[in-house]
């Protein structure tokens, strides 16, 4: 009925908002919740008056917080979700580990020319949240929404390969040599596995500059 495909349209657009949050909100120093992108929703009523359809567009996402975050702050809640809800089959395949372990959920921002070292770190908790319901939640609204099973764990692929990355660090390959190569080679091998590439294409794009200028381009 009518009534019916409303109230499932309804809630697909509620659960849709669950998944954008987990993704765009994070915590920030006055909100535990602060979303950190912007949206446009579109919504498509009948003749009756009565929602018919929906569509949200999601825009101006704060990807530097992916790398970096103020003090007393966090990333995106769905890295947190992630490890504290993931069963213990998924946190073995997406290669998880407590999130102390994660270069992007606990370094220290850099401090600028002239000011002292910040004192704190981005924080793991987010006042009285707890991700490993929210994560729950999550996997609940992306059913709601449709999403496969195959999409599902694609996603959370690519957040794991995220945070994979985040722990690479990089030495030089010779005191005479100005190249670079990764301290643990091993940490390559599991990002490149998770985001679907090889391991050689990946360490070349991140130890190799690309620059093109009037035409031209070069390598470094």
């Amino acid at each position: 009925t009518t009534e019916s495909r409303m109230r499932g349209i309804e809630r697909v657009l509620l659960q849709s908002n669950l998944i954008l949050e987990a993704f765009g909100n994070a915590k920030t120093v006055r909100n535990h919740n602060s979303s950190r992108f912007g949206k446009y929703v579109n919504m498509v009523f009948n003749a009756a008056g009565v929602m018919s359809g929906c569509s949200v567009t999601p825009y101006l996402l704060e990807k530097s917080r992916v790398v970096s975050q103020m003090p007393d702050e966090r990333n995106y809640h769905v890295f947190y979700q992630l490890l504290a809800g993931a069963s213990s089959d998924d946190r073995r395949r997406l290669h998880l580990s407590e999130p102390e372990s994660n270069t992007y959920l606990v370094q220290k921002p850099a401090a600028g020319d002239g000011e002292a070292e910040p004192q704190h770190a981005c924080t793991l908790r987010a006042g009285d949240i707890d991700d490993g319901e929210e994560y729950s939640a999550l996997r609940v609204a992306t059913d709601a929404c449709g999403f496969s099973r195959m999409d599902v764990s694609g996603v959370f692929r690519m957040v794991a390969g995220v945070l994979q990355l985040g722990n690479v660090d990089f030495k030089p390959t010779s005191p005479t040599d100005e190249s670079l190569k990764p301290r643990q080679p091993g940490i390559v091998a599991k990002a490149a596995k998770l985001l679907g590439v090889s391991e050689e294409g990946l360490l070349d794009v991140l130890t190799t500059r690309h620059v093109s200028a009037g035409g031209r381009s070069s390598t470094a």
